[in-house]
């Protein structure tokens, strides 16, 4: 449910006349995203990262899973909407931006994920930019957005890096099509003609 509405307050963003535009589309969509997940712990009592993410890790660590070497926690345990922000920001950045990844430096297939992941993301942040300059690329900004409403959704809910690249698969022909933006494999619907009277 999250993914139409950031992709479309995305969209939106993307039309506002201010520089820096890339960052800001993507610092608003991680605040809106904050934001849903904070009304909907005023609401249920519950962050969405807090039981989405962060209780499942504290249980895996609480059992001694193994395969929790990867996973993702926030510096600040989101028990507050301050809290609840960070760690949405905090995932955005580990999943799709993941300087912080070099704690893994002794396991090279955790390094090579992180410097191919680093390598898409900053690869579209670059082909988004140019995007936003062509007013008339309006199919391939709604590719855009919403290839980063997944990437901003994946901050809120991922709960380590192993999911993150399993997860992303389920979008590679968004984000094939975001890479090769500029190749027409982007179709816009034809023009439909009504036919006139005088030509029937």
């Amino acid at each position: 449910m999250l993914l139409p509405l950031l992709a479309f307050a995305l969209n939106l963003i993307g039309y506002v006349k201010i520089k820096g535009k890339v960052l800001t589309v993507l610092v608003s969509g991680l605040l809106i995203a904050s934001f849903i997940s904070i009304s909907h712990g005023l609401l249920k009592g519950q962050f969405i990262s807090q039981m989405s993410r962060e209780e499942h890790n504290l249980s895996r660590l609480n059992t001694g899973e193994e395969n929790a070497d990867t996973m993702i926690q926030s510096p600040i345990y989101p028990t507050n909407p301050l809290g609840e922000s960070i760690s949405i920001f905090y995932g955005f950045f580990t999943v799709n931006l993941p300087f912080n990844g070099i704690r893994f430096i002794n396991k090279p297939q955790v390094i090579s994920f992180l410097i191919w992941q680093l390598s898409l993301t900053i690869l579209l942040i670059y082909f988004y930019s140019k995007v936003l300059r062509n007013k008339d690329l309006k199919h391939e900004r709604w590719v855009f957005h919403l290839v980063f409403a997944y990437f901003i959704a994946q901050g809120i809910f991922e709960p380590d890096l192993g999911s993150a690249i399993r997860h992303k698969i389920g979008i590679l022909p968004l984000i094939w099509l975001a890479v090769y933006y500029d190749q027409g494999f982007i179709k816009r619907p034809h023009k439909i003609y009504k036919l006139k009277w005088r030509d029937a």
